[in-house]
């Protein structure tokens, strides 16, 4: 998220249900706005705003990205 050139939200949500078992969701959006945002550290050359991008290379990049997690964890 922190290399994220666009915007990135990340919502939690965290329950105890008893003494020892707690659940929590977890969920996660990245838009991207320029190419290479998910490389590391430049990989993919320099940056272009995706929607300056030929019609032909806007597939070969990721726009957006979610994730949704839903955890229970148990304490022994």
């Amino acid at each position: 998220k922190i290399a994220t050139r666009g915007d990135a939200w990340e919502v939690y949500w965290l329950k105890p249900l008893t003494k020892s078992l707690s659940t929590s969701i977890r969920y996660t959006m990245i838009d991207y706005d320029y190419s290479g945002s998910n490389a590391f550290f430049g990989v993919d050359g320099t940056p272009t705003k995706l929607s300056e991008l030929p019609a032909n290379q806007k597939g070969m990049y990721v726009d957006k990205a979610n994730d949704l997690r839903i955890m229970i964890r148990y304490k022994f």
